[in-house]
């Protein structure tokens, strides 16, 4: 299977061209990304999988501006990015809720933050919640909600100012396999409501083709780009494509991009799918 081809940048909605960071070690720079350059079309959906500590996370922040590219360029939604900007909605591993506040005033508090009114805040507050499936749970406080259902919390906030590109960091990686699967299907039906570039890590392959457009393997560190695979499937999505066996084709060249030794149809069938092989 080849690697597929970035859109034209002329319709990019984030580009990266040959961006390079490194964090300050005790004594030296540690080299984290290495000259990766991606262009990611509007309504994209592009799964980002590599090694562990090989700067997934570290890209998502270089993209969402909450880290500073040392060169290169980094563009998202037409605009260089310079910081924290609105068009673009950043959900973490974990939801990382204030655990003092409600459900609904966790979802709205970047509008808080804006100088939203309070009856402006709960009228897009409610509507956030009735997307993500919690509108039920306005009044509970973090520790009376589920890990599945912080999670959705943490998405709606992400949403709240209207974001066209949203960034998420292995969201899913705490619920159970059952969980995660009815998880990645209700992703895919917010993003057909939504319409948001979306960019997505995991480490999870058989998740990444099937919520992505395209999966991006990156190195270990530091990261460059090992390649990329087209996911084999059409939209819309239901979960019975996860069983597909052109989707277990494409798993296997996504492993040989990674450098993971091949799996056999009984050891596939054994393996739980929030599991790395060896």
């Amino acid at each position: 299977m080849t690697a597929a081809a970035s859109p034209p940048a002329a319709t990019a909605a984030i580009r990266l061209a040959d961006l390079r960071f490194s964090f300050d070690g005790p004594t030296d720079a540690l080299p984290v990304i290495d000259g990766i350059s991606l262009d990611i079309a509007p309504r994209e959906v592009v799964a980002i999988v590599g090694p562990n500590g090989s700067g997934k996370s570290t890209l998502l922040r270089l993209i969402a501006g909450l880290l500073t590219a040392g060169s290169g360029t980094v563009e998202a939604a037409a605009r260089q990015v310079i910081g924290p900007d609105r068009s673009v909605g950043l959900v973490f591993q974990e939801p990382r809720l204030l655990p003092w506040r409600s459900t609904l005033d966790n979802a709205t508090y970047p509008l808080e933050l804006e100088g939203l009114t309070v009856t402006e805040r709960r009228a897009r507050g409610l509507a956030l919640l009735q997307q993500v499936g919690v509108e039920g749970s306005a009044d509970a406080r973090p520790h009376e909600l589920s890990g599945g259902m912080r999670q959705r919390v943490a998405i709606a906030r992400a949403l709240a100012r209207g974001p066209s590109i949203l960034l998420l960091d292995e969201p899913f990686s705490a619920l159970d396999a059952l969980t995660r699967e009815r998880f990645d299907v209700e992703l895919l039906r917010l993003w057909a409501r939504t319409g948001t570039t979306i960019v997505l890590v995991t480490h999870d392959v058989r998740e990444a083709l099937f919520l992505a457009d395209r999966v991006v393997v990156l190195t270990e560190r530091p990261a460059r780009i090992a390649g990329e695979i087209r996911s084999p499937l059409g939209r819309p999505r239901t979960i019975a494509d996860l069983d597909s066996p052109v989707l277990a084709a494409s798993a296997s060249a996504v492993r040989g991009l990674l450098g993971w030794p091949a799996i056999t149809d009984d050891a596939r069938a054994q393996e739980s799918p929030a599991e790395s092989p060896p």
